[in-house]
């Protein structure tokens, strides 16, 4: 027997549904198309993902619409997924003093972010929907951190999007690349890597590459700069060859 909140839930969807689709699809875009991206922030602490940037009128309010009933949650999450942008920050090798120390947080990291963009893009279903991955800073001078690391976790999130059928995701991992330890030395550069046309990101890639060395080169006392960048363009280049490889798998 239904209580007296499940009835006026009930009487309260069926009004809804007897409103025209195009006045239903207005009332799901005010409630659910926020201005900013949806932000779930890893927390090393509590190891979860947390949502960081709350819906405007909050989660509950938001959230709760795709819950009303079956006709409503199918119409409503094409508009929810496809509307926003979902930002997962995840730093995949921790803090700098644990990825000294040899502790990246890889491991317990990926699975919770990668259960986040499935669940993403099963409601996407067929919709264009973008996904935007934060994995922080990638020191590509220590050999464990890029090679054991970074290419495993990237593979794993572009198999995350080849392996949904019918997917349109729009899905960017993000990195700042540092690839000098020597201090005081300008050897960091951003990178966007858009898994959805590797042609594209790896002459973006390589072409910030390129204006890092024409700085070494630049420089009088060169020392070990130019091994480093070229070591930093070796590792991303097996970086490709991994997603080049998992095309066919």
């Amino acid at each position: 027997m239904m209580g007296p909140d499940d009835q006026m839930a009930t009487s309260k969807s069926l009004l809804l549904t007897k409103l025209p689709p195009e006045l239903r699809l207005k009332i799901y875009e005010f409630v659910l198309c926020q201005d900013e991206p949806i932000q779930l922030t890893y927390i090393e602490a509590s190891r979860k993902l947390l949502r960081t940037r709350p819906l405007p009128l909050g989660p509950l309010t938001c959230l709760n619409l795709l819950l009303v009933c079956h006709q409503i949650r199918q119409e409503s999450l094409s508009v929810f997924t496809s509307t926003n942008d979902l930002k997962i920050v995840t730093p995949i090798l921790g803090q700098y003093l644990q990825l000294v120390q040899g502790n990246p947080l890889c491991s317990e990291v990926l699975p919770t972010s990668l259960g986040a963009v499935q669940t993403w893009l099963e409601w996407a279903a067929s919709e264009l929907t973008r996904i935007d991955v934060h994995v922080g800073t990638v020191y590509s001078w220590w050999e464990k951190a890029s090679a054991r690391v970074i290419a495993p976790a990237v593979t794993s999130f572009y198999a995350a999007v080849r392996s949904t059928p019918g997917s349109k995701v729009r899905m960017t991992v993000r990195m700042t690349v540092n690839w000098s330890a020597i201090p005081s030395t300008r050897s960091a550069f951003e990178v966007e890597l858009c898994l959805w046309d590797l042609v594209q990101a790896r002459q973006r890639l390589y072409a910030s590459i390129e204006t890092q060395k024409q700085w070494v080169l630049a420089q009088t006392d060169r020392s070990c700069l130019l091994e480093n960048i070229n070591s930093c363009q070796s590792k991303f280049g097996e970086l490709f060859e991994a997603l080049d490889g998992s095309q066919w798998r």
